[in-house]
Formats: structure tokens, C-alpha cells, sequence
């Protein structure tokens, strides 16, 4: 009953224990699965206009779509800033000292490794990013703070900075199944 409205996903925590990330629904059930690894590489994303739902698509214009992680930051399974925890099949992927980064340290709620850029299935391209931050982590202490001010801001300006598209094409889409 519960993954009617949540999905939820064992990742890699600190030392390599499982702890089970909970999000809001956000995907079609077709296609809401984990995308996985595939023959040793990140498997390629689905596009996100056909695996958003109209509501999860709302949940994530609104930015509360991870909201329950905040349960992993209450129990200390999480920290506010680091890299995102990833799937225990994820970890291999990596070189050796980005696997042992990622298990001494808490994983983030916020990943940090975003404020070199953005990522979308290109592993290279995360490795490189998360390098970046881990030569930089003293910098993201005081990133932190900063983040927790930007937070409060964004979530005060979230409609001036969402994908109007995305939901406009969601809408149009449900006004097509209705109206035949």
C-alpha cells in the first residue's frame, strides 16, 4: 500500500550500511523502477517528459517530492550537504577513491558535488564533479550554511524557478486522455 505514494530504495550509507531512502511518488508506475546498472554502466535515462506523472510532476515543481529524507537526516543517516546516497549496485561503478569517500562520509540530502555542475547519466561526468567537491570539502562546510539560507529563499521564489513546461505538458497531455 505504501508504494501506492512512496518510493522507497536501499542505498549505501556511511561504512556501506543500508539505509532506505524515502521519496514521494513521482513516476508513472510503468516505468518507476530503478533504472539500475546495465552490462557495468549506468543505465540510460527515460525521458523525463514520459516517466513524470501529472502529480509528480506538481510534487517536484513544488520541490517537496524528497521531503521524507528528512526522516534520514533526523535518525543521522544523512547530512544536509554531501553526496547523494547511492544504490549498493552504484558503488562498484566507481574508482577506489571515490568508493571510499562515499562510505566514510554520510551521504547529503543536498548534493554538493551539483555546485560544479549538473549531471544526468553521464558517469565520467559525476566523476569528475564529485572529485571536485571532494578536493573542496572544508569549502562546502561553510557551503552549508550558505545552502541552508539559498534553501529558504528558493523555497519562497519555487514558482519562478520550476519547469513550467514539464507540468504545461503534463496538463495538455491529461486534457488529451479526457477529451478524447
Amino acid at each position: 500500500m505504501l508504494d501506492k505514494f512512496f518510493f522507497i530504495q536501499e542505498r549505501v550509507g556511511r561504512n556501506g550500511a543500508p539505509i532506505a531512502i524515502w521519496k514521494l511518488r513521482t513516476m508513472n508506475g510503468a516505468v518507476n523502477r530503478d533504472l539500475g546498472v546495465v552490462d557495468g554502466r549506468l543505465a540510460e535515462a527515460i525521458p523525463e517528459q514520459d516517466r513524470i506523472s501529472f502529480i509528480g510532476a506538481l510534487l517536484r515543481h513544488l520541490g517537496i517530492d524528497e521531503i521524507p529524507q528528512i526522516l534520514n537526516l533526523i535518525r543521522g543517516e544523512m547530512q544536509l550537504v554531501g553526496l547523494r546516497p547511492i544504490p549498493s549496485e552504484e558503488i562498484d561503478l566507481f574508482p577506489p577513491d571515490i568508493r571510499a569517500f562515499y562510505l566514510r562520509n554520510l551521504p547529503g540530502l543536498f548534493p554538493g558535488h551539483l555546485a560544479f555542475g549538473y549531471v544526468n547519466g553521464n558517469l565520467e561526468k559525476k566523476i569528475e564533479l564529485i572529485r571536485e567537491y571532494m578536493s573542496r570539502t572544508d569549502d562546502f562546510k561553510k557551503l552549508r550554511n550558505l545552502l541552508i539560507l539559498l534553501t529558504k529563499i528558493y523555497l519562497r521564489k519555487l514558482t519562478h524557478r520550476v519547469s513550467i513546461e514539464l507540468i504545461r505538458g503534463k496538463i495538455a497531455a491529461a486534457m488529451r486522455d479526457v477529451c478524447g
